[in-house]
């Protein structure tokens, strides 16, 4: 009985539902899933080498009042500019990848953060106080970046290396058999040469 009440209840519940929507007017969502935009992994572009960040560091300091000066006649927004643009014709102009204004520009600030953070940390450790080790003191190198990761690439390299090692052992090896073939039989010849003699 229950059962049969259950039953009943859910067949007005179907009936009821859509005429009662139609009367609400409701925004329908439809397929939620369909609308999101599939996200696809970006191509990224290659590491910033140590020749061009070189190459931004020297050609950006040469034209520091011009590029970090404050508005004046000779120092305007469009002089700014067309001197990123020639930092970043020259950064091109290396041919390792194709790097656009903003993403020179954002190595700049980069290689100077990093620079006043290194310079912060000495100052902050000359001015405590105490016994302890002597305050590091910034270099001018660049941090070692840890080795690359092998690839297949540099595996095959490593591979091909080993055989043309063996290969050499191996024909250094049949030139010194031959040699010792060519003794033994000069050997054999003489001996059986004086045997027969005798």
């Amino acid at each position: 009985m229950l059962v049969n009440a259950v039953l009943k209840f859910n067949d007005v519940i179907k009936n009821k539902i859509p005429t009662i929507l139609c009367k609400i007017k409701l925004p329908v969502l439809i397929n939620m899933a369909a609308n999101v935009s599939v996200k696809t992994s970006r191509d990224r572009k290659l590491n910033f080498t140590a020749v061009e960040s070189n190459l931004i560091s020297e050609l950006a300091t040469t034209h520091l009042e011009l590029l970090q000066g404050k508005h004046s006649p000779e120092v305007t927004n469009a002089k700014k500019q067309e001197m990123w643009k020639e930092i970043t014709s020259k950064v091109n102009a290396l041919g390792v990848c194709l790097r656009t204004e903003t993403e020179v520009r954002n190595r700049w600030r980069n290689l100077t953060r990093g620079a006043k953070q290194k310079f912060t940390t000495v100052q902050k450790e000359r001015a405590q106080t105490g016994g302890g080790p002597p305050p590091t003191q910034p270099s001018q190198e660049p941090p070692q970046k840890k080795p690359k990761k092998k690839t297949a690439d540099d595996v095959y390299s490593l591979q091909c290396q080993v055989l043309e090692r063996k290969l050499i052992k191996t024909n250094l090896q049949i030139q010194l058999y031959e040699r010792l073939h060519s003794k033994l039989d000069d050997n054999l010849t003489t001996g059986l040469l004086s045997f027969l003699e005798q």
